[in-house]
């Protein structure tokens, strides 16, 4: 799939339930980090499968979320974000690979 549509989307959605939480300064922080690694992100999103267990991600949380369980969206959304943050820093190391 189109990987800049992907990720508008997928950013789309996080913001959805962030701002779901009510509190501003917690948006306000994600988003300034959002933009400062989004081509980070983008570039983690085009690795391959990527695209896909986000989706499955998303859908379980979606799931979570209309089953008012609390406890499981917690851990999905937990779960995401650990391996976000990992592929996050594998891209960010073989950028500065690049770079190098």
């Amino acid at each position: 799939g189109n990987v800049k549509n992907f990720f508008r989307v997928h950013n789309e959605f996080h913001d959805v339930f962030i701002k779901a939480a009510g509190n501003e300064k917690l948006y306000e922080l994600i988003h300034q980090l959002v933009m400062r690694f989004s081509r980070l992100r983008l570039a983690s999103l085009s690795q391959p499968g990527r695209m896909e267990i986000s989706v499955e991600e998303h859908r379980n949380m979606i799931k979570a979320f209309k089953n008012h369980d609390g406890d499981r969206a917690d851990n999905l959304v937990r779960h995401a974000a650990t391996i976000g943050a990992d592929v996050l820093i594998q891209s960010m190391f073989q950028s500065e690979k690049a770079e190098a």
